[in-house]
């Protein structure tokens, strides 16, 4: 519980010091005088979001700081334990400089707004008069059904949430296996017809070097092979070749070697000669022999086209094309296996979302016992409070599937016998909102371990009888809660453990606001200020409500 507020040059706050006792706390003053103001600058305590605004005219900063008593097993003592803080007390502190810096601390020590606001959240639960526009909107009174639920809810909540999350990661798995599945068809088809168009071709790494080698050599033999056919024809072809005439000439020779032997040397040298030629002659038919023939080098010019096309068609030398042709071959091969992984992931999203839906229509049949427990404990709650023929219900419907299940809920009201259950927004006016919000703050108040209770206001639109019931009831729920309460109501403050009179003065310069607390006969004075003056009469109404609610109380 809040123990202790300090406030320092917060909007028309310019010092103040406030002790807070542990049942009711009642503040009033005048309209004006800035009573919602000690509940913006709690607030800002709280970790609401700072406003340059606030700080008092003239100054460089504002100051707001509370001591806090936890109870030892609350989430907040287990969360400010686990930061290393100590709750025997638990000190708050937060100052707005004019510079725009924000300086957090817990118990001295400077933290982030972040985990100041982690360990303040828990502590005071602050109820302003607009505040029930909030509840209004169906998704915040889904989670206010929610917060309600016990221990196995809560676990159930969780369970949703987390088979959501996985329902969506395995319909994103299945959604990209879909758009690749897609794309590798296209790819698969592509390659086929790939390997239709170069199965056939046969290639071979290092074959297009090989082959222009050979077609090289080929092409500079052709050029030569006309001149060694000539030159063959020319020793050892007809008979006008060297080989014919070097016979005959050799023939002739031998016979007038005979007549005149003197050219018997001569006959030597021509057959030496006859013999080289037909030796030289047949040097050059195997050289003939050893050269390619046109249908060769036709093939090899064709194969080099081939590459060629290959090239312009692929933009693949055909080395690396073997590789690609590799690398689609194995595409095909693994399109099963493509397959089989694709039906896995069909089957994962069907588990997945069958587990989802499961656990949401087991979250839903859960809220419908909360809403049913919701249901019995308002109807009570406002028949105490003025209220006796309100019915409330929870409407429910099919939403789409979230983190929180499929449910949607509508918070419903009859305020009246004989008028038909509407929502809240339609139905429920000022006055009755604040009944409302009340008896869910009483109901909340016994599920969590909030420790102070603050309304602003929140006697707003309520009058006469039913003004009283209010007053009860918030001196109820002050037995299991602190309660601070800002109020215009003199049936609220007699019911005050602490009473505290806010009022607002000015010298023609400056203004300012001070906070004093009352004594009890301070307080009885206060209350007959309320009832509209302080007469004789008045005092004795006042005294006798004080009395009257002590009784009670």
């Amino acid at each position: 519980m809040l123990e202790e507020l300090t406030v320092q040059n917060f909007a028309l706050l310019k010092e103040l010091q406030l002790t807070f006792d542990h049942g009711l706390n009642v503040l009033t003053g005048e309209t004006g005088a800035g009573k919602s103001i000690v509940v913006d600058a709690m607030g800002l305590l709280l970790g609401e979001r700072a406003n340059l605004r606030d700080i008092r005219y003239g100054c460089d900063s504002a100051l707001v700081e509370g001591v806090f008593s936890v109870q030892p097993e609350s989430r907040t003592a287990a969360l400010a334990e686990d930061q290393g803080f100590t709750t025997s007390p638990l000190i708050l502190s937060r100052e707005v400089r004019q510079n725009g810096h924000n300086t957090c601390r817990i118990n001295g020590r400077q933290v982030t707004l972040t985990q100041y606001r982690a360990l303040a959240h828990g502590l005071v639960s602050i109820y302003g008069q607009h505040d029930y526009l909030y509840w209004l909107a169906p998704d915040h009174q889904l989670i206010l059904l929610d917060s309600l639920g016990d221990q196995a809810h809560q676990a159930l909540l969780a369970d949703v949430a987390r088979a959501h999350q996985g329902t969506r990661q395995a319909a994103r798995n299945l959604k990209k296996a879909m758009k690749d599945r897609e794309a590798d068809e296209k790819a698969r088809q592509q390659a086929r017809e790939n390997l239709e168009d170069l199965r056939p071709l046969k290639l071979k790494v290092g074959e297009e070097a090989e082959v222009s080698a050979r077609h090289g050599q080929l092409a500079k033999r052709m050029e030569i092979q006309t001149v060694l056919e000539e030159a063959y024809a020319m020793l050892y072809g007809d008979d006008t070749s060297a080989q014919s005439l070097l016979t005959l000439a050799l023939d002739r020779l031998t016979e007038a070697a005979r007549l005149d032997t003197g050219l018997v040397e001569t006959v030597k040298d021509l057959k030496s000669a006859l013999i080289s030629v037909r030796e030289g002659a047949q040097t050059v038919a195997d050289e003939i022999s050893r050269g390619g023939s046109p249908a060769e080098l036709e093939a090899l010019s064709d194969r080099l086209a081939t590459y060629y096309r290959l090239r312009q068609q692929y933009g693949l030398d055909p080395d690396d094309l073997i590789n690609q042709m590799k690398a689609w071959e194995a595409l095909l091969d693994r399109e099963a296996d493509d397959e089989a992984d694709f039906e896995d992931l069909q089957a994962a999203y069907a588990a997945a979302r069958s587990h989802y839906i499961q656990l949401a229509k087991a979250l839903s049949e859960s809220r419908h016992q909360v809403a049913g427990l919701l249901k019995d404990h308002l109807e009570k709650e406002l028949a105490d409070l003025a209220m006796p023929h309100a019915r409330f219900e929870v409407a429910f419907s099919q939403g789409r599937a979230g983190s929180s299940g499929t449910d949607q809920v509508l918070f419903m009201l009859q305020a009246n016998p004989g008028s038909p259950a509407l929502p809240l927004h339609e139905t429920a006016s000022g006055g009755e909102m604040s009944r409302l919000m009340l008896a869910f703050k009483t109901l909340l108040t016994s599920q969590e371990d909030t420790e102070t209770l603050i309304f602003d206001e929140i006697d707003t639109g309520i009058g006469g009888l039913t003004l009283a019931e209010v007053a009860k009831k918030l001196a109820t729920v002050s037995r299991q809660a602190q309660v601070i309460c800002v109020t215009h109501a003199p049936a609220i403050a007699a019911y005050a453990d602490g009473h505290h009179l806010i009022e607002k003065h000015t010298d023609g310069t400056s203004t300012h606001t001070t906070v004093h607390t009352l004594s009890e006969g301070e307080t009885v004075e206060e209350i007959a200020r309320m009832l509209g003056g302080q007469a004789d009469w008045q005092l004795a109404h006042a005294s006798e409500m004080r009395a009257a609610a002590k009784k009670r109380h």
